[in-house]
């Protein structure tokens, strides 16, 4: 089951990632201002990738990518989309579809631990009931 992970750009220091089946996100953080923000993405099968996301202080607007983990991984199939959102046009906004039980982890500064994405069914009953 794939999972789909928003990754955007804020402010000028923090790179988000967020699950849109959960609401949970990881935040990813630069030691030093004006240096890449970079999150592992790593599926439970080993495939993975690192989302990079730089802030252009010439443009004040982010740039936000893929890069394999090492010279030697091959890039992952997984499906991705790229968006806008009005309230933030600084940042565009990357979805990435991930296989459940992937595990996302800031590699900026590494004080921002884990983030383990989990698909939840959608429910769809609600608990209700109606009697005629």
């Amino acid at each position: 089951m794939f999972v789909p992970v928003k990754f955007q750009g804020f402010s000028d220091d923090v790179l988000m990632a967020w699950s849109t089946h959960t609401n949970e996100y990881i935040e990813a953080t630069t030691k030093e201002y004006g240096h890449p923000c970079l999150l592992s993405v790593i599926a439970p099968s080993g495939d993975g990738l690192a989302v990079v996301g730089t802030y252009n202080v010439a443009f004040a607007c982010w740039a936000v990518g893929f890069s394999p983990l090492n010279h030697s991984s091959e890039m992952p199939r997984w499906v991705v989309e790229m968006q806008s959102i009005a309230t933030n046009l600084a940042s565009p906004v990357i979805v990435l579809n991930v296989p459940s039980g992937t595990v996302i982890t800031d590699i900026s500064s590494g004080e921002n631990g884990s983030l383990i994405v989990q698909h939840r069914p959608q429910r769809t009953d609600f608990g209700l009931s109606m009697m005629f």
